[in-house]
């Protein structure tokens, strides 16, 4: 397989409107992985950041895009 094409999303806050725009951002990528394209979704929140880590989880769930989730232990 070719090497994946690979979003790292990095989020300290989103509002709810660049959610929307967020979430049809990934819809349109779940929409080419299933015709075959070759799309990573890695999605960063801090160790201590639970909301975070839940607004990705919700984000993967209504896109139907798999995300992977790092875990950045809030060092930056």
């Amino acid at each position: 397989y070719p090497d994946p094409l690979t979003f790292n999303f990095d989020f300290e806050y989103f509002n709810s409107s660049s959610a929307k725009y967020l979430l049809d951002f990934c819809k349109k990528l779940a929409r080419a992985r299933s015709e075959g394209m070759n799309v990573k979704i890695n999605w960063h929140y801090e160790e201590n950041d639970l909301d975070m880590l839940e607004a990705g989880r919700e984000m993967s769930k209504i896109s139907k895009l798999p995300f992977e989730y790092v875990n950045t232990r809030g060092y930056f």
